[in-house]
């Protein structure tokens, strides 16, 4: 019974860890293969990381539409 409750808590860290260091895809994969998911449901866990994707990709793109109007302006 001690070994189990060992391996739940293991198990708990390993996946916050991995959630903290944005890495919600390779918790989610942890998730799967030790059968946690009614103490780490995996839906939020996607809804999170594709909207940080959303947000950094349009921070990039927004970035790239500065550089390429700032190439345009010199050129002219």
């Amino acid at each position: 019974m001690l070994i189990i409750l060992i391996f739940i808590i293991i198990n708990a860290v390993v996946v916050e860890t991995l959630i903290n260091n944005g890495k919600q895809i390779a918790a989610v994969h942890f998730i799967h293969a030790f059968q946690l998911q009614e103490s780490f449901p995996p839906v939020p866990l996607l809804k999170g990381y594709l909207k940080n994707r959303r947000r950094n990709s349009q921070v990039k793109t927004g970035n790239v539409r500065d550089i390429a109007s700032a190439k345009v302006c010199c050129v002219a």
